[in-house]
């Protein structure tokens, strides 16, 4: 799932494939954080070891496809091209997550700052560069690139740029794409074409292997300063735009607007109906974060300046919506069991099935602004904590959650304060959520479709750590899928 992007709202400036060898990512066993009701994770924290710099804030964006991690780097340097920015993709070998790849635009201009966003389905890595544009066609215009998985690596396919390209749109920043449909969405959050900041959202469609400008999409109560598409969650045939700008009930209360294909896979996106909490009070910032699962029809979304008094004091809180008869309706309102002022839990969310990943970058542990996530599982209709990640070389302003991603059993999340080995490189921690039927790849509580499809996924991997390697060869084949086809149906 896509883990959330943390540019701040604001108006600043800050194709190809790997520069640099492979081995110089560098990952590093913690100790974990005491665990609620019996997941037992194996907390990592990974850097860009050798390749890592002051400032590049490695991490600021993240995303998984439960065997590969991707990680944006947005103020990466270049040679010759400054803050030009890459996406790093790491895979698990022996244990240790190492990096693959280095995907840069074939075009990179200098401040461009690509990864502020990034989101991996199937095949497929979009990463954003919110600043493209400084010469042309307007400056920080902001784009999308597409790269596609082939035999040989990692090839930019295209590069997405909104319709009507004006300074200052920041177009990109928030991206998310959807690879059984071959449908990519890009916002705009400033496009003023409604209005001054009300912003847009580009859906793209691949149509005989080109990215094709499908429609788009706007508010239908459009108003100034609402930065629709402040966030853009995409899975099949929902799409959830976030805008926690808007003054439905006062100010920055925040909503969400749904989007559903008129007709399944191919048709146009239409607007279905806009959510905001049953509770929404003044700057709730009601969709700073948003995500998607079409299979259970949910839509998770994070408010980081909730209150929930006591003790108050923006601690934030993540609401689940789902889907019954065609209505959508807000059906839990989570907060962090150790909730405190200024925590922003809910400053990135990542669903999958009944699992879901909420980040608290403001969450203090030992210093200020350390971080934290939590994990939350769904059972019988209610959602439960069950974990909460910290990071015990953590320091101050490092900011842990203010990404995150998740599929599966994978739970990924950024740091991109992290002071190691520099100030401000930035580290990503990852974690195994373990089950008692190790099968069970998704954590679904049952053997079936998806766990296939993890497993042929990560079908040749070499390495021990991958969790499709269900008997512990150092290689997934055909030992692991007699293993999965044997435990077919209900997990125990």
């Amino acid at each position: 799932m896509i883990g959330d992007c943390v540019r701040p709202f604001s108006r600043h400036m800050s194709q190809g494939h790997a520069l640099r060898p492979l081995s110089i990512g560098v990952a590093i066993a913690l100790s974990t954080t005491a665990l609620l009701c019996g997941s037992t994770p194996d907390w990592t924290r990974v850097t860009h070891g050798s390749a890592a710099r002051s400032d590049d804030f490695f991490g600021r964006s993240v995303a998984t496809d439960g065997v590969r991690v991707v990680v944006g780097i947005p103020e990466y340097d270049l040679p010759s091209v400054g803050g030009a920015g890459v996406v790093a993709i790491f895979e698990a070998s022996q244990g240790v997550w190492t990096r693959s790849a280095l995907l840069s635009a074939n075009d990179a201009a200098t401040a461009d700052v690509l990864g502020e966003c990034v989101a991996i389905d199937g095949d497929l890595v979009i990463a954003s560069a919110a600043n493209v544009g400084l010469l042309s066609p307007a400056p920080w215009t902001g784009a999308a690139y597409i790269f596609d998985r082939v035999p040989k690596g990692w090839t930019q396919r295209a590069k997405l740029l909104p319709v009507n390209p004006s300074e200052f749109m920041e177009a990109g920043l928030a991206s998310a794409i959807d690879a059984e449909t071959r449908t990519a969405v890009v916002a705009a959050r400033l496009d003023d074409d409604v209005a001054i900041d009300a912003g847009s959202v580009s859906v793209y469609r691949e149509i005989n292997g080109v990215w094709t400008l499908a429609q788009k999409l706007t508010a239908p109560d459009a108003a100034a300063g609402d930065a629709f598409g402040y966030r853009v969650a995409i899975d099949g045939d929902i799409l959830a735009v976030a805008t926690p700008a808007t003054d439905a009930l006062a100010e920055s209360t925040g909503s969400v607007y749904i989007f559903e294909r008129a007709q399944p896979q191919t048709g146009s996106f239409v607007f279905r109906t806009k959510i905001m909490a049953t509770d929404a009070a003044y700057r709730d910032r009601f969709g700073f974060a948003v995500d998607v699962d079409a299979t259970t029809n949910t839509i998770a979304v994070g408010a980081v300046g909730d209150d929930n008094l006591p003790p108050g004091g923006d601690q934030g809180a993540a609401y689940i919506f789902q889907r019954v008869g065609g209505l959508w309706s807000q059906t839990a309102k989570l907060v962090a069991s150790d909730r405190a002022p200024l925590d922003a839990f809910g400053a990135s969310v990542a669903l999958d099935g009944t699992r879901l990943v909420v980040g608290a970058s403001g969450a203090s542990v030992g210093a200020t602004n350390t971080g934290a996530a939590y994990l939350f599982e769904e059972s019988g209709g209610n959602w439960v904590e069950t974990a909460k990640f910290t990071a015990s070389t953590a320091g101050a302003n490092d900011t842990l959650g203010a990404s995150v991603a998740l599929h599966g059993s994978l739970v990924v999340a950024g740091a991109q304060g992290h002071d190691f080995p520099l100030a401000n490189a930035g580290a990503i921690y990852i974690a195994r959520v373990t089950t008692p039927c190790p099968p069970d790849l998704d954590g679904n509580g049952d053997v079936g479709a998806s766990d296939l499809s993890l497993v042929l996924l990560a079908w040749g991997t070499s390495g021990l750590g991958n969790a499709a390697d269900l008997n512990g060869d150092g290689e997934v084949g055909a030992a692991d899928l007699s293993l999965l086809l044997e435990a077919w149906g209900v997990c125990g």
